[in-house]
């Protein structure tokens, strides 16, 4: 199953190395039940994104602290892995997360914007 999974991430010869993954973790979104005191003001649905992104950090966090390797994965066939592990099509993913150990121990680097570049602090 799990490399069935992979495959699923390997679109347009892109994430070649999720073949060397040894699990994969799918965070779906659940729709929330609201109070009728709080529904009145907030769709419900109006912090699932926030915290769907918090439980990808915290399970890729937990992942390095018992020394595996993850990755968030951007590009997948989310109809497939829906029918590979039988979930209904109508749910939405909030992360596919490939798990696994790591060749070795060095990081790549990483070309990222300066802080300054996308935080604004009013």
């Amino acid at each position: 199953m799990v490399s069935q999974i992979a495959l699923c991430g390997q679109q347009l010869k892109q994430n070649v190395w999720l073949g060397t993954a040894r699990a994969f973790i799918i965070i779906l979104e659940e729709h929330a039940v609201l109070s009728p005191i709080i529904n009145c003001f907030l769709d419900s649905q109006y912090y699932a994104k926030g915290d769907l992104v918090a439980a990808a950090a915290y399970v890729c966090l937990e992942a390095a602290s018992q020394g595996l390797g993850s990755c968030i994965i951007g590009l997948y066939d989310r109809k497939k892995i829906c029918e590979l592990l039988h979930i209904p099509v109508e749910k939405q993913f909030g992360s596919v997360i490939a798990l696994g150990y790591p060749s070795n121990d060095i990081i790549r680097p990483k070309k990222r914007k300066a802080f300054e570049d996308i935080v604004r602090f009013v």
